[in-house]
């Protein structure tokens, strides 16, 4: 009981987005703290348990492509915070945020859900030649969190994989947002973090059998 009580997800995070948009580079930059150019595709979904302070968060990878829309439902339940994430120099994946994948987090993610809006790859684009604007971005974010203080900053992140812009900044913005932890635990985290490279466990979706498959075993993450 004790070990199942240490490996149950305190909070689930799931990046949703189109293909190719690097939503997994972006988890992997935080995971791993480095960029890599071979990443393979996400097929179905993955997902990474970080541990936050004394807390376990679930982070859920799902794949972009459209026929992989009706298993991303299944990924949505029991999400509490999720991200929306498109390409700064692609407009139409921004697009497809409120076409596609806002129906899934209205629908089928916790009540209340945080929606974070990511644009990614802001290493790739020169201010004057982006095609989706960081006002219009920050607009969205406001308008699909109609409680948000407006004296506060909306949940809008700009981030590269490629030089780590953000990526923490966005990932421990969530985590704090809904699990804050001490000042003494903030220090513990610290030094935990120096002391070890990985702090996350990962594992996979089968499609045929829609199991979970993990280096160890993990409890209550889907």
């Amino acid at each position: 009981m004790q070990a199942e009580r240490k490996n149950k997800a305190n909070l689930k995070v799931i990046i949703l987005g189109e293909f190719n948009v690097g939503k997994t580079s972006l988890i992997k930059r935080y995971k791993e703290g480095k960029f890599d150019p071979q990443e393979e595709p996400t097929i179905g979904a993955s997902f990474y348990l970080k541990r936050w302070g004394p807390h376990n968060v679930a982070i859920w990878d799902t794949a972009g492509q459209e026929r992989f829309m009706s298993l991303s439902a299944l990924y949505c339940r029991g999400t509490k915070a999720a991200i929306l994430a498109f390409d700064i120099s692609q407009k139409d994946t921004f697009n497809q945020l409120e076409k596609r994948f806002l129906p899934l987090v209205n629908s089928h993610t916790e009540e209340n859900c945080l929606i974070v809006i990511v644009g990614c790859k802001v290493d790739a684009v020169l201010e004057s030649n982006r095609q989706v604007h960081r006002e219009t971005a920050i607009a969205l974010a406001r308008e699909l969190n109609p409680t948000w203080k407006p004296e506060k900053p909306p949940p809008y992140y700009e981030t590269s994989s490629i030089t780590g812009e953000n990526v923490n900044a966005l990932f421990e913005f969530i985590f704090e947002y809904f699990l804050p932890l001490s000042e003494s635990e903030k220090n513990q985290y610290n030094q935990m973090n120096k002391r070890t490279k990985h702090s996350v466990r990962d594992g996979t979706v089968d499609l045929q059998s829609k199991s979970v498959s993990t280096k160890r075993k993990c409890c209550s993450l889907l």
